[in-house]
């Protein structure tokens, strides 16, 4: 990396009110280095999607900041783009406008739009599909869809919440290495959430473990796995430092 791109400083988040009030993250610290591969990985609410959140700044913290180059972040911003589990494309518009939506809010003019939304497709290997509406397309397009309308707007910093989640085991191991590839391609600073513990040890330079709730960081972890991953998935998975790295994870999750 070429030094710290994100930093999470002493981030706290509240539900709820006086007595009822319940800390989602507490005392939440880490750092992430530009053009690296996170992955943050903890027992499901344990307040994954808020810290997304608060890093894209569609809610704020109660107490701490985020970072991005040194500057606190007050809200959403053109360096910053999110990937959601259920794809949030809509119905009413076919795939190439769905993938023009953020250059549309940026204001950016038609044909140049059209231009890099036909880029962005033909990237995630959709090149064909742009007069189709997203019901005529299976879950693992639709994510690919999903993807290129993050990347068409060029951000520094791709955000993904279980991208991955909600489509079979084939698909996501395709869409896995397929994102693998673009970041290499890219060079994006990427902060993938998950609970998957395989996909995480498959995805990351580097693994965020927190811990249930209040989410904080037990422990993190350097992945150290040769690249390009997928070249060697097969090695890989079955590698001592792949299965001591799951044992630990399984522990960390409170699985063992």
């Amino acid at each position: 990396g070429m030094g710290i791109k994100l930093e999470v400083r002493n981030v706290c988040k509240t539900f709820g009110k006086d007595e009822s009030r319940v800390y989602a993250l507490k005392d939440l610290s880490f750092t992430v280095d530009e053009g690296s591969f996170s992955v943050i990985i903890g027992p499901s609410g344990c307040g994954k999607t808020s810290l997304l959140r608060i890093m894209d700044g569609l809610i704020s913290a109660d107490e701490g900041e985020v970072l991005i180059d040194g500057n606190t972040i007050t809200g959403p911003g053109p360096d910053r783009s999110i990937v959601f589990q259920n794809f949030r494309l809509l119905p009413w518009r076919k795939i190439l406008a769905n993938v023009e939506m953020g250059l549309e809010i940026n204001g950016t003019e038609k044909a140049q739009r059209t231009e890099l939304a036909r880029k962005y497709l033909d990237l995630v290997g959709l090149s064909g599909f742009e007069n189709h509406y997203p019901v005529e397309l299976s879950g693992g397009m639709q994510q690919r869809v999903g993807l290129a309308r993050a990347l068409v707007v060029n951000p520094a910093i791709l955000l993904m919440d279980e991208p991955f989640g909600s489509v079979d085991a084939q698909t996501r191991e395709q869409l896995q290495t397929e994102l693998l590839k673009l970041w290499s391609k890219t060079g994006k600073t990427v902060i993938f959430v998950t609970h998957d513990i395989d996909e995480s040890i498959y995805l990351g330079d580097k693994i965020i473990i927190l811990s249930s709730r209040p989410g904080t960081v037990q422990e993190i972890v350097n992945v150290d796995l040769p690249k390009p991953r997928w070249e060697s998935k097969a090695e890989i998975i079955e590698s001592p430092v792949f299965i001591n790295l799951k044992k630990k994870l399984w522990k960390a999750m409170g699985l063992l």
